[in-house]
């Protein structure tokens, strides 16, 4: 584990985005593993899970959060502070 991030605010507002984000399949396309694998939990189960890229990706739309199960890119800017 990197970082655990319990700003509430944060948090409220990365899922907005993701819910209103377009999407871009990607499970025909050949790119590099996102650098963070990012956890939703609840009461110490795993109920989400995305990969993060640091860099912005295009791939069908521009974005950072990769759902590694149904094989999407979500499009929007929001960073996460890792660094």
């Amino acid at each position: 584990m990197v970082s655990k991030i319990e700003d509430k605010k944060f948090i409220k507002k990365l899922i907005g985005e993701l819910n209103e984000a377009e999407t871009a399949y990607t499970g025909t396309m050949d790119f590099e593993d996102p650098d963070y694998r990012l956890r939703f939990q609840q009461d110490e189960k795993t109920v989400f899970q995305l990969g993060y890229f640091k860099e912005m990706m295009e791939l069908g739309v521009n974005g950072h959060y990769l759902d590694y199960e149904n094989e999407y890119l979500y499009e929007g800017e929001l960073k996460l502070r890792v660094e």
